[in-house]
């Protein structure tokens, strides 16, 4: 099957505007040449007529004399008409031929040519006026494109106008006519060189707008190409394309949101990576662990006397391993947003106290103080209080593990306008200012030595996060290096209304 040639859309764009350009001229060219046509018609049928009608009246008025004559106008009556000072008006039709560039010829009213102006026309004088031609000079005028009868070889451009003169009972009667009659072709050169012109100015018209319009097409396609070629990268794993446009238009907002798309899929194509790194890690280290007291206490590399000791790690290792699988199970129903809260109103304080009686033999094994801050008795907030109880956990939690030796854990909870606050400070080393803003990302872990968290898998905040913000709330931790760290939370008290 033969493959199709691909149609770039730069090349669709080049070829509808220029298609809708080339239409535009000559939709432009065709009115510019029938209206400057139409007007020049117009034009020499005014001043044919009215040159016309000035000789017609010259002959009435002055050019006849009632004799019976040879060259007769009229030999339907008993009074024949005769052309008066004939070589007089012969001057004055030639004058008026030379003016208009037309042929001027008087005839009687049979139609048959007495007097015709001397020009360079080729005309058969033997011929007459048609009979159709006459009856419509008879009715006032005649106007028309045609050879006129067979006296030209060619179309002409003529009027006619009648000559009227007083019969016998002193009434105006037609006695002959006065034509006017010039090449067509003559009047339609003005057109053709109009529409000459026109073309001429086109053609250099269209090659500036067919240079503007392919920069035009080529910068409107160019971000679209850019964008195609990088999501091509993206099917391949490589995120880091990127599309530069400087435009303010569509097209620019088009490309800087996909740049900010083409930044979450590298953030996410990042995490994830480091999600599996991280769950292999932290499933790989107690399994090993395991796997090797295990096997030390079969194959008896392990003395008797020493197994229950490294049973107890085997079983820590175990915990350890149900922690995380917990922890990833409420994780992915908090993500997948199948978690609902069930809302009850209960008392925050009791709550904190309760999380910290748990932790009670850490805190007196670090000597740790532990300081409730006025005004925290009877803290009611209506929330989810084992989402609740959660968060709480994982910040004593959090802070028993690196609060200092003889430091101290504060704690404020009061009521706010519209809403509940939680504070819990501990003392010692704090976090520094580059793991501040990454805390609460997934398997994050500012101890990377493990010298203080050895039981952490780093999600602990990053569920306390997610459960907050099902509440509506949100959670900020502060640091002074070396000195102390805050985490802070709310949880506004109109979260679950609509």
């Amino acid at each position: 099957m033969k493959k199709l040639g691909r149609k770039t859309l730069f090349k669709k764009y080049l070829g509808v505007f220029m298609s809708i350009v080339l239409m535009s001229f000559l939709v432009l060219g065709i009115m510019l040449y029938v209206f400057v046509s139409n007007y020049k018609i117009s034009e020499k049928k005014e001043l044919l007529i009215k040159n016309a009608n000035n000789i017609a009246a010259t002959i009435s008025d002055s050019g006849l004399e009632v004799e019976t004559a040879n060259k007769s106008i009229n030999n339907s009556g008993e009074i024949s008409y005769a052309l008066k000072n004939e070589e007089l008006l012969l001057g004055i039709l030639n004058t008026v031929s030379q003016n208009l560039d037309s042929d001027i010829f008087i005839t009687d009213s049979s139609g048959k040519i007495l007097l015709f102006s001397n020009t360079d026309s080729v005309i058969d004088t033997q011929k007459v006026i048609p009979e159709q031609i006459l009856s419509a000079v008879e009715n006032g005028q005649y106007v028309g494109i045609n050879h006129l009868g067979e006296i030209y070889s060619y179309n002409c451009y003529s009027v006619g106008i009648p000559i009227k003169a007083n019969n016998k009972a002193g009434e105006k009667v037609v006695i002959g006519s006065v034509f006017i009659a010039s090449d067509a072709a003559q009047m339609d050169s003005l057109g053709f060189e109009i529409l000459k012109l026109f073309v001429f100015s086109a053609l250099i018209s269209l090659l500036i707008a067919l240079l503007i319009i392919w920069l035009l097409s080529y910068n409107m396609a160019k971000p679209l190409k850019q964008m195609s070629e990088a999501a091509k990268s993206f099917s391949q794993g490589d995120f880091s394309k990127r599309v530069f446009v400087k435009s303010n238009d569509e097209i620019g907002s088009l490309a800087i949101a996909f740049n900010e798309m083409a930044e979450s899929l590298e953030f996410s194509e990042k995490t994830r990576k480091n999600f599996i790194a991280n769950v292999s890690h932290e499933l790989k280290t107690p399994m090993t662990t395991i796997a090797g007291f295990i096997d030390g206490i079969l194959d008896g590399t392990i003395k008797e006397e020493k197994q229950t000791y490294y049973l107890n790690i085997v079983s820590s290792e175990i915990k350890r391993l149900s922690r995380l699988v917990q922890s990833m199970l409420n994780l992915s129903r908090i993500d997948s947003g199948k978690v609902s809260i069930k809302k009850t109103k209960f008392d925050l304080l009791a709550l904190t106290l309760n999380v910290l009686s748990t932790f009670e033999k850490t805190i007196k094994e670090k000597n740790v103080e532990i300081k409730v801050l006025p005004g925290s008795d009877n803290v009611l907030v209506e929330a989810d209080k084992d989402m609740l109880y959660q968060v709480v956990f994982n910040l004593v939690e959090n802070a028993t593990k690196f609060v200092n030796k003889h430091g101290f854990i504060e704690i404020s909870l009061y009521n706010a306008k519209n809403q509940t606050i939680f504070s819990i400070k501990n003392s010692g080393d704090g976090i520094s200012k580059e793991d501040i803003g990454l805390i609460f990302d997934r398997f994050y872990k500012t101890d990377k030595s493990r010298s203080l968290d050895k039981t952490g898998i780093g999600l602990g905040l990053y569920i306390v996060k997610k459960i907050l913000q099902l509440h509506k709330g949100n959670i900020a931790a502060t640091s002074i290096d070396g000195n102390s760290c805050v985490f802070e939370f709310f949880i506004p008290d109109d979260f679950g209304s609509k």
